[in-house]
């Protein structure tokens, strides 16, 4: 590896830390004038399916008491499409995947599997 890779290397972002910490922000940040976390029970009703589209503001970014709001902010804001598409989307997938459905809601009532649990068992079969 030359220097110019190693240095390449050592500049680029941890994706997987990001997803990590973009996931600790979703289920703690707390808006100024509230004591309550903001985004899990925006996740909830995604889980329950009455909502269908999560809007994060970067502004939450830059004002959660984390350290690691800021830069991620700032990431975000570069690399929009990496960041929407990939950093921000796991982190959300694996926040829904440690909700139940909310027994009485629409998702939980009907018995339906959408297509991201098909193919999950269709994975866990094939495994």
């Amino acid at each position: 590896m030359s220097a110019v890779d190693a240095t390449a290397a050592a500049d680029a972002p941890d994706y997987d830390s990001e997803a990590s910490a973009f996931g600790t922000f979703l289920s703690t940040y707390a808006t100024p004038d509230s004591l309550t976390p903001f985004y899990p029970p925006l996740l909830q009703r995604i889980k329950d399916r009455t909502q269908v589209l999560l809007q994060v503001r970067l502004s939450h970014l830059l004002d959660w008491s984390d350290p690691r709001g800021p830069p991620l902010a700032a990431a975000a804001l570069d690399n929009a499409k990496r960041y929407q598409s990939d950093v921000f989307c796991r982190a959300v997938d694996a926040a829904l995947e440690l909700l139940d459905r909310t027994p009485g809601s629409a998702a939980a009532d009907s018995g339906a599997i959408d297509r991201e649990e098909l193919l999950e068992a269709d994975r866990r079969a094939a495994a």
